[in-house]
């Protein structure tokens, strides 16, 4: 009996446990409209320069629980069903980022790469060469649902079916960001991911992927404004709070 006793009370402890919080910093939007405000950028110098990153990638930081600093984003595919909505464009594909909960590098790391100051989905782990043929078209944008504000990889369809003359596509273009400190206003090591000076991220765990899809935690961005022109869904609990920071692919 007092063993059980002892583990009711561990348990108890265990889930009173308060969560840490998230630093409260200063988020600055990094302005340097070439890759340089990335890590692993390329050198700019000489004549036949090409402004871009070698490879890189999306980890969570600094969040309410520390055990899953340092989780990969990886890509969940979506289909939308436009056929079945009766929609002209019909049905078409595409890709949002959660975050993977396998660490392993024997699992395939989704890597990125910035290229004229715009970061970029990559196709290959390759940092021989910097050419654009060894990207995927689309850049990063966040969605304007300000309760489900994923990173989703715009395409053609996308943009065509959220379109409208205030906006090419219903998403924010994702921006690069450093922390300060609040107090002394020193600048924080690391560059983040955010939009309109946001980078704070909602992080919820998801089971509902397609078969073969590892669990993930989906990412959406806190504090964006309400979109007239977007419908804003309700969005899953929670389950902790943290930041997206952009690292060198290692």
């Amino acid at each position: 009996m007092t063993r059980l006793h002892t583990l009711v009370g561990t348990l108890a402890l265990v889930f009173l446990r308060p969560a840490l919080a998230v630093p409260n910093v200063t988020a600055v939007r990094l302005d340097d409209t070439t890759c340089q405000k990335y890590p692993a950028a390329l050198p700019l110098a000489g004549g036949d320069h090409v402004d871009a990153s070698r490879y890189l990638q999306l980890v969570i930081a600094q969040s309410e629980d520390p055990a899953v600093d340092g989780l990969y984003a990886t890509e969940i595919p979506v289909h939308y069903d436009g056929s079945g909505r009766g929609e002209p464009l019909g049905d078409f594909n595409f890709t949002r980022l959660a975050f993977s909960l396998l660490r392993s590098r024997l699992f395939a790391r989704v890597t990125f790469r910035c290229f004229d100051g715009v970061l970029r989905l990559s196709t290959s782990n390759s940092n021989d060469t910097a050419t654009p043929s060894n990207l995927k078209p689309p850049a990063l944008g966040v969605h304007k649902d300000k309760n489900n504000a994923f990173i989703i990889e715009s395409n053609p369809k996308l943009e065509a079916k959220n379109a409208t003359a205030a906006a090419p596509w219903r998403g924010y273009p994702v921006e690069a960001y450093g922390h300060y400190n609040t107090t002394t206003g020193e600048r924080l090591p690391g560059v983040f991911l955010g939009v309109l000076n946001q980078t704070t991220w909602a992080f919820d765990f998801d089971t509902s992927g397609p078969c073969g899809q590892p669990y993930v935690y989906n990412a959406r961005l806190l504090g964006l404004p309400l979109d007239p022109d977007v419908e804003s869904r309700a969005s899953a609990p929670a389950w902790f709070n943290g930041f997206i920071q952009v690292v060198e692919y290692s």
